[in-house]
């Protein structure tokens, strides 16, 4: 019969528990992972998983250490990492709102099963995109790379948050509105020119009705134009995903 002291059992719980509180943080707040599609039992399991993986890497923090502030410390490493993440998620959506809005489909909205809200018909396709993409390119193992990359960055018997370079996060929130701007910017040129060129052609023949003109030729152009720009769309991905967070 096998026998173990409460310390040894201590033992073993905290080395798996560490971990788990940091791949869970990051579970929960990471796109696609944090999908209410997804169940939570099934969450629990991949976290359980990912720590009891990850656990013969990670040193045990001292047993003096501070329990719940080592949580909390753990807990915000990886909500800043998954976070990271939801920001290109959002600059691949924020592109799609941007070139909806300029197809003339900025009213044609839909309900995100993976956020329960109304979103506009486009970004809510260019989010789809961005997940399928994410996977086409290995991103989850890029993800799963730079957690393990944090224990070892940020280790659990010192757990500081002063290693992260937080202006690298919150330069990130530029680069959000950078990268939907550049995105939707092919859309944006072609259909300036239509626009040029419809308001001519209202000026030399006035009979023409260019507003039912107008909105069919900018809704094919429109969708022409995301369609040769889809292969463009997994380099944001590649360069932020292999950025990690403690970079100088």
């Amino acid at each position: 019969m096998i026998s173990l002291t409460f310390g040894q059992i201590w033992e073993i719980f905290t080395a798996l528990w560490w971990p788990f509180v940091r791949v869970m943080a990051l579970i929960l707040s990471a796109p696609i992972l944090s999908s209410r599609a997804t169940p939570f039992r099934v969450k629990i399991l991949l976290g359980f998983l990912l720590a009891f993986t990850i656990a013969p890497l990670v040193s045990a923090p001292a047993p003096e250490s501070d329990f719940l502030i080592l949580t909390i410390q753990n807990i915000l490493v990886g909500v800043i990492i998954g976070f990271s993440l939801r920001l290109i998620f959002s600059a691949i959506e924020f592109a799609g709102d941007i070139a909806g809005l300029q197809i003339g489909l900025g009213f044609a909205l839909l309900i995100d099963p993976m956020t329960s809200r109304q979103t506009p018909l486009i970004g809510n396709f260019f989010g789809v995109l961005a997940s399928l993409v994410f996977l086409a390119i290995n991103g989850h193992l890029m993800l799963i790379i730079q957690l393990v990359e944090s224990f070892s960055v940020i280790p659990l018997d010192n757990a500081s948050l002063n290693i992260i370079n937080f202006a690298v996060i919150v330069s990130w929130g530029s680069e959000l509105f950078k990268i939907a701007l550049l995105l939707s910017l092919p859309v944006i040129i072609v259909l300036l020119i239509v626009n040029i060129a419809l308001g001519i052609m209202a000026r030399v023949a006035p009979q023409l009705s260019i507003f039912s003109v107008g909105f069919s030729l900018s809704l094919v152009i429109g969708l022409l134009v995301i369609w040769v720009s889809l292969p463009y769309f997994a380099a944001p991905f590649e360069r932020y995903l292999s950025t990690p967070l403690w970079v100088n």
